[in-house]
């Protein structure tokens, strides 16, 4: 009886610390691009869903919208551990992080009451939870090649311009000694020719 009248005093703090944990696993994750902008978008919604979730569960406790609204909160922590850099927690939120996305669409079916009520509906939420399951885990076993950060591609990308940049410095360089060796030759070919002597200053 306690849950159903004050879900706040444990899905309260459970949200705190969940936040903190996700906090620290982006902060510290070596393949996110931005962790700033992934902080503050997932705390924001995370947090939103919980908060109005304890509300009208604490308001109305027999409706299970509110309910489903701190399950999507929840959710969204889940899918953070998939920015984690250990193996563990990172399959964890691989597998796991696309089902607030299932939670959600439950939520939207079951509005208002909170209960699925046609069979339709129900098949839906169940095909949803499954492929939420299944579409990572399909994933997982056929992973991408690329695993790098974005940065260091960049960063790749620019030690190659760089290195074409200097060969094609070191082409241009060499390129006037190798004209003035052509014409030297062409010269030569034209005295045994024609018997003429070329001034040897004019190939300086």
């Amino acid at each position: 009886m306690t849950l159903a009248r004050r879900p706040w005093l444990y899905f309260g703090p459970a949200a705190l610390i969940a936040g903190g944990i996700a906090v620290a696993i982006i902060a510290a994750s070596d393949h996110e691009a931005h962790p700033a902008i992934a902080t503050a978008l997932g705390l924001f919604v995370s947090w939103s869903f919980i908060l109005a979730g304890l509300i009208g569960w604490t308001r109305r406790p027999t409706n299970r919208t509110g309910m489903l609204m701190v399950a999507v909160g929840f959710g969204v922590f889940i899918g953070s551990l998939g920015e984690a850099n250990y193996p563990v927690p990172y399959t964890l939120g691989a597998l796991f992080g696309s089902l607030f996305i299932a939670t959600f669409i439950h939520l939207l079916l079951a509005y208002p009451s909170g209960r699925l009520i046609s069979r339709k509906a129900r098949a839906l939420v169940i095909a949803g939870y499954v492929t939420a399951f299944v579409a990572p885990l399909l994933d997982s076993m056929f992973p991408a090649r690329q695993t790098c950060k974005p940065q260091r591609a960049n960063a790749s990308r620019q030690n190659i311009g760089s290195r074409k940049r200097a060969n094609e410095r070191l082409i241009r360089s060499r390129r006037p000694a190798r004209n003035r060796i052509l014409i030297s030759r062409s010269v030569r070919s034209f005295e045994n020719c024609s018997g003429l002597i070329w001034p040897r200053n004019a190939l300086a």
